[in-house]
């Protein structure tokens, strides 16, 4: 007995020294991979803008004669919302009305004269065919007369009339002669115009068909007419466009609301004298609203047209409207690192006042599982490559993973981790592949 006891106490200091000797195990704590469901939704705060504004502005020079409306008005699309006055437009457009009978007068007298001058050229091709008559009954008279002459002048032969008789018959003759030569001449000079010859000098082809040939004498002989009444319809049609826009320009002086809305702001008191493109007033749109709010640029990724939004105005205290996203910004506010988005709700407007503020969340999509660990066990991180230090039997072993989305302090893992596995949670640099460590989760 007394042996074992000093061989015990002869035992004690060796183990008191390998006590000292032994190393310490560093603590480590570490979360156990566990997948979960994630919904992503991105919540932020906005303010309500109108999808329409239209600017109302006076498209001539004037003087507000009225403006029936104030500011926060219903307007309806259509509906006069301001009068203006300009008494040069006025009388402008009373002088193009004036001129414009003028040129219709001037345009029904052409048109008469140009009748005029074709009936005339019907006329004359009726007077060649009387002349034409008349020039066969005298040459028939001349013919008979020629004849009686030379029997006259046998009678005479043999005393069977006398030298004055003679006389007559050939005075007579002579008289036939002329007015006959004379009748042709008349016949050449009112053919003038009614020629083939004419024709061919206008540069006409002679038609073969005597009706298709007349018409186009009586064409031609009416060109200055025709000319004249062209001349006489330009000028009218001139007059109808400057009536015309005197006309537009007086009504100009009544202007309208382009959409159906609200009246959001006045530019212009009644008599105020306004130019042409002055505002006059403000109208928002009574359909449509956007609400615009600020994402993250790190989660702006997440976010894409058509996703469902729920929208609620805080100073209304409503219900949650929905709506759905309409525009992400391309760009990046450099100062603050957000990117405007813009989501459309139908019929905002009329519920809603412009620049009110509304708090947004964006459903980015339903859950799904999903493997998150905090960004601080990422012990390396080159874009979507990583790398984590795991604990296995009291070992740290390093392992490399695949990323994904990064969402408020966390990151996705997309590979190379197991579900049960422990990651070691903000690594100190100290510890070493194969190092023992002690593990506790929080």
């Amino acid at each position: 007995m007394i042996a074992f006891i000093v061989a015990a106490f002869a035992a004690c200091p060796s183990r008191r020294e390998r006590a000292v000797t032994e190393p310490i195990k560093p603590e480590v704590r570490v979360i156990t991979v566990t997948p979960r469901d994630f919904s992503a939704d991105i919540t932020s705060f906005g303010s309500v803008v109108y999808t329409k504004k239209n600017d109302v502005t006076a498209s001539v020079d004037g003087i507000v004669d009225a403006i029936p409306f104030r500011e926060g008005d219903s307007v309806g699309k259509g509906m006069r919302i301001a009068t203006l006055k300009n008494v040069q437009l006025c009388i402008r457009r009373d002088q193009a009305a004036a001129a414009l009978k003028s040129a219709a007068s001037a345009t029904a007298l052409a048109e008469a004269e140009y009748e005029d001058a074709r009936r005339g050229v019907e006329a004359r091709f009726i007077g060649l065919e009387r002349t034409a008559l008349e020039l066969g009954v005298n040459e028939r008279k001349l013919a008979a007369l020629k004849a009686g002459v030379r029997d006259d002048e046998r009678l005479l032969e043999i005393g069977g009339i006398t030298e004055e008789s003679m006389r007559s018959a050939r005075d007579e003759l002579a008289n036939a002669e002329d007015a006959c030569a004379m009748l042709k001449k008349e016949d050449s000079i009112a053919r003038i115009g009614l020629r083939d010859s004419d024709l061919e000098d206008s540069g006409y082809p002679v038609p073969t068909d005597p009706e298709r040939r007349r018409a186009l004498l009586v064409d031609l002989n009416t060109r200055t007419k025709r000319a004249e009444l062209e001349v006489a319809r330009s000028n009218e049609a001139t007059a109808g466009t400057e009536l015309s826009s005197a006309e537009a320009l007086v009504r100009e002086l009544a202007i309208e609301s382009p959409i159906e809305g609200t009246v959001g702001a006045l530019y212009k008191e009644q008599g105020e004298r306004v130019a042409a493109g002055d505002k006059i007033m403000t109208v928002f749109s009574s359909e449509d609203a956007w609400i615009v709010f600020p994402v993250d640029e790190g989660e702006v990724g997440r976010v894409k047209r058509g996703m469902p939004v729920s929208v609620t105005i805080d100073s209304l205290q409503r219900e949650p409207v929905k709506g759905t996203v309409d525009l992400v910004s391309p760009t990046v506010d450099p100062q603050s690192g957000n990117v405007t988005v813009k989501a459309l709700v139908k019929r905002m407007a009329s519920r809603a006042k412009p620049g009110m503020f509304a708090s947004v969340t964006v459903a980015t999509g339903s859950p799904v599982k999903k493997v998150l660990i905090p960004l601080s066990a990422l012990s390396l991180r080159e874009d979507k490559k990583g790398a984590v230090m795991t604990v296995r039997s009291g070992r740290v072993f390093t392992r490399a993973v695949e990323l994904g989305m990064e969402y408020k302090g966390e990151i996705e893992i997309t590979g190379g981790l197991e579900p049960g596995e422990r990651v070691a949670l903000e690594p100190s640099p100290i510890i070493k592949e194969g190092d023992e460590v002690t593990p506790y989760e929080k």
